[in-house]
């Protein structure tokens, strides 16, 4: 008996599936004047009033993948994902 193979775009996810990615945590965007960004040193702090529920975007490769909100988890904060983006229209 002959075994048929996977399709070939299927194979490849399968492949893909355990591939490590970095994550971009878009939370917002602050203008700092050249001078302020010229100051910045190890150890500078760049303060944003971030309130609960803030609005946050996932982003890999340059491309939004989601679209969460900011949630405080224990002692650490992470995003809670309202949204997953598609290429569709």
């Amino acid at each position: 008996m002959v075994q048929r193979s996977e399709p070939g775009a299927v194979s490849i996810l399968k492949n893909l599936k355990n591939t490590a990615l970095p994550i971009d945590i878009c939370l917002m965007e602050k203008e700092f004047s050249i001078g302020q960004l010229l100051t910045l040193s190890p150890g500078s702090v760049l303060s944003f009033d971030l309130p609960a529920n803030t609005p946050a975007q996932l982003v890999v490769n340059g491309t939004s993948v989601a679209e969460g909100r900011v949630v405080q988890v224990g002692e650490n904060y992470g995003v809670q994902v309202d949204k997953v983006c598609t290429t569709e229209s």
